[in-house]
């Protein structure tokens, strides 16, 4: 009688988790404390808090099923982690896209296929009249995958561009802006239009190299094919000479034409 009257009194609930089998009750906790583990993992200043979870080792041998909820909240936390940091650094890249892109526009509007703009005065300027903005962004759009930018500037670079004009450049300037870009260019694109124009300025600026003392004169007329020193000395900065064989040599590896390099 006492013990069907203390039946009578259990709650439904408890009376219902005896009645489970063993495995069925280990399941349930285990989602249980599954599922209050995932909610404290989701924040990482509670998440720090996990590393109790190590002070559980005496536990392991009695319940072996702590092992695998240590290690999943492990696995859990750094997964949260790498979630946050993903979403993080896709915001840094698209804040530097708007910026390319708010940039690009003045570009575009005031001074495109010019040498440089003048922001302030929404205008431009030349140096050597061969689109030098242009040329030295063309690898950034393709890395920032700005597509439609890339292909309005790459039109410009098949149908505009030309190197065939009587104007003195620069051999330091022309070699790392428009040699070594349109290299670069052509390296991740793989588009043999890049390449055939990095030929074109490469062997315009060859006569640079026609010296005595093989240290190549400072400015080239490509459309001449003559060179001299800089008008305000007899010498070449020998510091500008000695850091362009980077470009002539890659010339020289992707043409098998050795008198590049």
């Amino acid at each position: 009688m006492l013990g069907h009257r203390h039946a009578d009194t259990e709650p439904t609930g408890l009376r219902k988790w005896k009645q489970l089998s063993r495995l069925q009750r280990s399941l349930a906790l285990f989602t249980l404390i599954l599922l209050f583990i995932c909610g404290m993992a989701s924040y990482p200043t509670v998440a720090k808090h996990l590393r109790v979870a190590k002070r559980l080792q005496k536990l392991l041998y009695v319940y072996p099923i702590f092992t695998y909820i240590i290690k999943f909240c492990e696995i859990l936390h750094f997964i949260v982690d790498s979630c946050l940091l993903n979403s993080a650094e896709t915001s840094r890249i698209e804040a530097v896209r708007e910026a390319f892109r708010h940039a690009w526009k003045g570009y575009r509007d005031y001074a495109w296929g010019r040498d440089e703009l003048r922001p302030i005065s929404r205008s431009y300027s030349e140096w050597f009249g061969l689109g030098l903005t242009l040329i030295d962004a063309l690898d950034t759009m393709w890395i920032l995958g700005l597509k439609q930018e890339f292909e309005e500037a790459r039109r410009w670079v098949a149908t505009e561009l030309t190197f065939n004009k009587n104007v003195d450049v620069n051999l330091f300037e022309s070699t790392i802006r428009i040699l070594g870009g349109l290299l670069s260019t052509y390296h991740l694109t793989g588009d043999s239009l890049f390449l055939d124009k990095a030929k074109d300025i490469g062997s315009r600026l060859m006569p640079a190299f026609n010296t005595q003392s093989k240290i190549p004169y400072s400015d080239v007329n490509i459309g001449k094919g003559t060179a001299h020193p800089p008008r305000w000395t007899s010498d070449s900065t020998v510091a500008e000479v000695t850091s362009i064989q980077l470009e002539f040599r890659e010339l020289s590896r992707l043409t098998q034409e050795p008198q590049y390099q």
